[in-house]
């Protein structure tokens, strides 16, 4: 039972790690905040 839990316990940790590509912020020269993927494609567009 002890190492059926334990699996599960790694399983629920593993969902809340923090991931950068979602998580991370970065600000605009104007205060706006976006996350990494959303900046980083804005500024590929030449939109920021």
């Amino acid at each position: 039972e002890a190492k059926i839990l334990w699996e599960r316990i790694k399983e629920r940790q593993g969902l809340n790690q923090w991931r950068p590509d979602l998580e991370e912020e970065y600000e605009d020269k104007e205060g706006n905040i976006y996350n990494k993927k959303t900046y980083t494609d804005l500024q590929r567009q030449g939109l920021i």
